[in-house]
């Protein structure tokens, strides 16, 4: 928009920048302002979103000082919607093609969301069961021990990138070996969590395990 000193930057670009191929990455580390514009750019078809299933940080908390004391009451005073009407809260943005963080499947283990949070609010508009995370196995411990972390940015290192850019050349979006998951808010086994492999479509349907504080967050 313009107004009193401001210029629209968006109308003064080229016309093949607001028809050019996105994709937004995002993963369970990816909470409120990152979500909201995931969710803007999915609900208006400007961008698809690939990763897994994000944090679901969908509310506003205002902190209000308590006069003559050095205290503070912090309360929560909004909610976040996408431009669909899709509330973020505790449910995050589901991506249009889940593609996990490793070629070898979620190997970053367990990160809790907004789900797990104690006291959370709840989705005012979704009903469907909330996704919540699980307690890593001892196989799981093991597993994560010698685990390197994920260096986002860099295609040699970043799966999921390297993903995006298949999208982006008409490649096909290579899918992880399937994991045990969560689809539509069901537990599934791993054979039933399995997708198809395809040209920009058909990755592992609605399902993730959720990371470690170890795995960086998109944002």
């Amino acid at each position: 928009m313009t107004g009193s000193g401001k210029t629209d930057r968006i109308s003064s670009l080229p016309a093949w920048t607001k028809t050019a191929k996105m994709v937004v990455l995002v993963n369970a580390g990816s909470a409120s302002a990152s979500e909201i514009v995931a969710g803007a750019l999915q609900d208006h078809k400007r961008a698809v979103v690939l990763g897994t299933q994000t944090f679901g940080k969908g509310s506003v908390q205002t902190i209000l000082p308590l006069a003559g004391q050095k205290t503070a009451i912090k309360l929560t005073t909004a909610r976040y919607y996408t431009p669909n009407g899709r509330s973020i809260q505790a449910r995050g943005i589901v991506p249009d093609y889940v593609v996990e963080e490793s070629a070898d499947g979620d190997i970053n283990g367990f990160r809790i969301r907004e789900a797990d949070l104690q006291r959370h609010l709840s989705n005012d508009r979704d009903t469907t069961p909330e996704v919540k995370s699980s307690a890593p196995s001892s196989a799981d411990q093991e597993r994560l021990k010698n685990y390197k972390p994920i260096e986002l940015g860099v295609p040699a290192n970043d799966f999921q990138l390297q993903q995006a850019l298949n999208y982006l050349n008409g490649k096909t979006i290579q899918k992880a070996p399937p994991v045990q998951g969560v689809v539509d808010g069901k537990s599934v086994d791993a054979k039933d969590a399995a997708g198809k492999d395809a040209k920009g479509q058909g990755c592992r349907p609605q399902g993730q395990r959720p990371q470690t504080d170890k795995a960086p967050a998109r944002k």
